[in-house]
């Protein structure tokens, strides 16, 4: 059996019962709900009401070589809702004493990145000491010190869900050469409220190449769907 509801101008909704229908009765709540909600049983079976759809948090992973010889380590498809980007590093290491900073960008012309507005600090502690070096110009994860295979993990979060203003992050890093320094430090992004944060990019500050054939990364990034 079918309830046909026909519109006022032309067309109709059917509401079709299935050929072995059973008996099934379903109540309709008595208002229409909010907005973004949706039509589900209620804590009585056949008894609807109005709720708010349940979100999922997903975890992805990827991993990328950083081959020896190139200039910058671009990663993109960061997801617009992620909740915490996490890049965890092995045998990370440049061919000379730059920085090594990360950078945020956008699709714009093919890929554009912030290059200033950032305060980032970084430390290398050792057994002779701690230095320090802070930056504007990304989020500097190395300091200027040859020779360092890094290993371990710098996070980046939004300060929103959607449509965020700033990406905060930390970083600790073993210098796996040495394995008696360690690098740490944290850093703010500039404002990206204008455009949607869709790549990251390792760069040195300089001219200098990353130089470790055994270079990974893992891209982990956690998103609410």
């Amino acid at each position: 059996m079918t309830l046909r509801l026909n519109g006022s101008n032309s067309g109709f909704t059917e509401v079709k019962a299935p050929a072995t229908a059973g008996s099934n009765t379903l109540t309709l709540p008595t208002s229409n709900g909010s907005a973004n909600q949706v039509l589900k049983n209620s804590g009585t079976a056949g008894a609807l009401e109005f709720a708010a759809i349940n979100r999922v948090k997903r975890v992805y992973a990827t991993e990328i070589n950083v081959n020896s010889g190139v200039t910058s380590v671009e990663i993109t498809g960061i997801p617009a809702n992620a909740l915490s980007i996490k890049l965890i590093m092995r045998e990370i290491s440049l061919n000379g004493t730059n920085h090594l900073e990360l950078l945020l960008g956008h699709a714009a012309d093919g890929g554009t990145y912030f290059t200033s507005g950032y305060s980032s600090y970084g430390n290398l502690c050792g057994l002779s000491g701690i230095s320090g070096s802070s930056a504007t110009d990304g989020m500097r994860i190395r300091l200027n010190s040859a020779s360092r295979d890094l290993c371990g993990m710098i996070e980046l979060y939004p300060d929103l869900a959607n449509a965020p203003s700033f990406f905060y992050s930390n970083h600790a890093f073993i210098d796996t050469n040495s394995n008696n320094t360690a690098h740490f430090g944290a850093a703010r992004s500039p404002d990206v409220s204008a455009v949607t944060i869709d790549r990251l990019k390792l760069i040195p500050n300089g001219t200098n190449q990353f130089n470790q054939a055994l270079g990974r990364i893992s891209l982990i990034t956690e998103v609410m769907e």
